[in-house]
Order: structure tokens, then C-alpha cells, then sequence
């Protein structure tokens, strides 16, 4: 399986080396420099850019991956661009993207995301649950 991770924040990074280290082979994409030079022993290929249109993104041959995740957290307006370029101009199988909340989700779903992934919501209640249930035993 081939996955691009489109942004190497705290999340970002975490999927593209998981993934990688569970033998998938792994696109990471940001435009922070340092963090490109971090994880390219780490990941298939690291590439240092950022993603403007559909040319940058057919430039690395996105095109070829099964999963793209798109991890950007502080800039919605590129998110909802990036996954518009990918399910509509591209046809990507599989976008997974990340927000911070209920009215972006809404976004993301009315424009073709297949998964968004809200982490620190879910994780609260995941953790939540876990807390809830042994205070039941």
C-alpha cells in the first residue's frame, strides 16, 4: 500500500513513521525544511514543499497512492483545497483529513473527505470511556 501524509505536524509525523514502520511505503510531504530533514530516513520519501495546485501535487506522483492524509492543522482554507484537488481533480481512492471541529468536519464531508479525523476530541473520549468503565468494575 502507498499513503502520502500532507503535513508532518505532531499527528502528521506520527502516521507517516507508523505506517512506514509497519512495511507501507510513505509520501511525506510539508513545507518546513527541518521537519522534512527529520523524518526522510524515517519514510519512503520526504519532500519539501507546499502544496498549491494540482501540478505540485501530480510533480510527486500522488496520483499513484491508494491513501492520502491530509494533516494540516492550522490552515483549513489549504486542507479544503488539498482534498478537493485530491478526490475531484486527482481521484485519490481514500482522503483522510484532520480538523479541529464539528463545523469543519461538516466542511470537509460536503466536499468529498472519505474519513476526518478529529484527534483530540476523540482521544478525550476514548479516554473517557476508559476511565468510566473501571470506575464501574
Amino acid at each position: 500500500m502507498k499513503f502520502c501524509v500532507i503535513g508532518l505536524g505532531k499527528f502528521g509525523y506520527s502516521v507517516a513513521i507508523t505506517l512506514t514502520n509497519q512495511g507501507m511505503e510513505v509520501i511525506a510531504i510539508d513545507s518546513d525544511m527541518t521537519v522534512v530533514t527529520s523524518i526522510k530516513d524515517k519514510v519512503t520519501h520526504a519532500i519539501c514543499m507546499r502544496v498549491t495546485d494540482e501540478t505540485s501535487l501530480k510533480s510527486i506522483g500522488i496520483e499513484h497512492v491508494n491513501t492520502v492524509i491530509i494533516s494540516i492543522g492550522d490552515d483549513f482554507a489549504q486542507a479544503v483545497l488539498i482534498t478537493v484537488l485530491c478526490k475531484k481533480k486527482l481521484g485519490i481512492n481514500h482522503v483522510i483529513t484532520r480538523t479541529t471541529s464539528e463545523l469543519k468536519k461538516e466542511v470537509l464531508q460536503l466536499i468529498g473527505a472519505d474519513q476526518i479525523i478529529m484527534p483530540e476530541q476523540e482521544i478525550g473520549i476514548r479516554l473517557a470511556n476508559t476511565l468510566s468503565a473501571s470506575c464501574k468494575l
